[in-house]
């Protein structure tokens, strides 16, 4: 039996950041109005002890009608998720010393997930990476794969994110290779324009205490980004970290 867990976070008047094993699930502006999301989460689960860290912002005008509530769910593979669905394995909501505090509010939950893959070898385990210069080296070879159309090299460095995908939702590898080749060739391809960008731009931003960094655009973009028709754009998340003493992409 596969078990599949979601974060569900409900929010009202505040914006959220929400990291499963300091590893980053959701982010979440309910500023204007109320908002609810219900992320998987089995590609940042580390077994017996898990660890939720939330981050809330919200404007001091409003602090009195800031609402923050959510739980980890468990599901069956095949199972439905919507509201009032999954096994609670852990109900969380701000604590109330915090609001006399003011803004961020920040605060952490324990649970624990024995029946799915652990990803403690990549979140909690792995080399920490120290050296932002061969971060950035390796982000503008990543870019260079994708401007010369060299998708078999690329799905290489996407190998043991492939991986971690196959584990953690037991379906095939090649599921999910597939899929990669066809965004490769359907979207980033065609936007190769967008990878017009300088070795100077590239902000690596650490995560699990810096064993995973997510590659950007400066400080608020994602480093591959493609517009499309109708104002759309896409972009791919890179998180880089060390598999096999090197540098590839692992989420």
């Amino acid at each position: 039996m596969t078990v599949i867990y979601h974060l569900n976070v409900r929010l009202v008047a505040c914006e959220a950041r929400v990291f499963i094993n300091g590893f980053p699930v959701e982010h979440i502006d309910a500023r204007a109005a109320p908002r609810e999301s219900a992320p998987p989460i089995n590609l940042c689960l580390t077994g017996a002890y898990n660890r939720l860290d939330a981050e809330i912002h919200f404007e001091h005008e409003a602090s009195e009608q800031v609402a923050v509530e959510g739980e980890i769910l468990r599901f069956e593979k095949g199972d439905v998720v919507g509201p009032g669905a999954g096994d609670p394995v852990l109900s969380w909501s701000l604590p109330r010393q915090l609001r006399d505090q003011p803004s961020p509010w920040v605060f952490s939950e324990q649970f624990s997930t024995v029946d799915a893959p652990s990803f403690e070898h990549r979140l909690r385990a792995a080399s920490q990476l120290r050296d932002e210069e061969a971060i950035r080296d390796y982000a503008m070879y990543v870019r260079e794969l994708i401007a010369r159309g060299m998708v078999d090299e690329f799905v290489e460095q996407m190998r043991p994110k492939l991986d971690d995908f196959a584990r953690a939702f037991d379906e095939p590898v090649t599921t999910f290779e597939a899929d990669l080749r066809e965004y490769f060739r359907t979207v980033l391809l065609p936007g190769a324009s967008v990878l017009d960008f300088s070795r100077s731009e590239v902000v690596p931003r650490p995560y699990c205490e810096g064993r995973v960094w997510e590659l950007r655009r400066g400080t608020d973009d994602a480093l591959i980004t493609v517009p499309v028709d109708g104002g759309v754009v896409y972009r791919l998340p890179l998180y880089v970290g060390s598999h096999d003493g090197e540098l590839e992409i692992v989420r």
